[in-house]
């Protein structure tokens, strides 16, 4: 049984390869796309999300089925094998890893070397879900008690500790003092303004404010 571990990865500019053309294939385009990635979709067909997606320009779309050496040729970064097919899907997964390319296998996820977690989203708050294939069911029980625990509010409350952090990383040198403040900023009571709809993410000047003070 494969041992998963988590990886946060900054997509922008990565050549990223998708094999396959429908539902499954849009799903996992739209992530990447949202993260910067340089994305190419190899099929004969495309869905509608992709195909608008191809129609914006949003990705290059090769209208053939997948050929051996597709992969190199594309200097691809990462992988999905999304085709209905298992045997082109087995045989793209030999490819990749071959290649030391990171590959994600949708009909048999034990052929690739990655799978992808569910994952829940509120601004800079990241969280993934993975049951590492065992049990859909919990994961989906899993995110649906995340999603009413975190709501948008820590979307706002990460935008206004994210402006702090940066601040003070600028205007303060000691490290002392700017792990003093970073604790301080994490026990401000806002919580309950930002619930209310009545917290204003602070300006620069009312930062510099806060940092005096100390």
């Amino acid at each position: 049984m494969a041992h998963y571990i988590p990886i946060m990865l900054d997509c922008e500019g990565l050549k990223a390869v998708i094999v396959g053309g429908g539902r499954i294939a849009a799903r996992k385009a739209a992530p990447l796309l949202e993260g910067g990635a340089e994305l190419t979709v190899i099929s004969p067909q495309l869905g509608p999300s992709l195909e608008q997606k191809w129609q914006l320009g949003e990705i290059i779309w090769m209208n053939r089925p997948y050929q051996a050496g597709d992969l190199k040729a594309l200097k691809a970064a990462l992988v999905y094998a999304c085709t209905p097919d298992p045997m082109v899907n087995r045989n793209l997964a030999q490819e990749a890893r071959e290649l030391n390319i990171p590959v994600n296998v949708a009909t048999r996820s034990s052929e690739g070397n990655f799978i992808t977690p569910t994952v829940i989203r509120r601004g800079d708050l990241v969280i993934s879900v993975s049951a590492s294939g065992a049990s859909p069911v919990l994961v989906r029980g899993i995110t649906d008690e995340l999603n009413a625990r975190f709501g948008d509010e820590y979307a706002l409350y990460l935008e206004f500790c994210r402006k702090v952090r940066e601040r003070v990383k600028r205007q303060v040198d000691d490290p002392a003092k700017r792990l003093y403040l970073m604790n301080k900023l994490g026990e401000l009571d806002i919580w309950e303004q930002i619930r209310a709809g009545e917290f204003q993410i602070w300006s620069e000047g009312q930062i510099d404010e806060w940092i005096v003070k100390g």
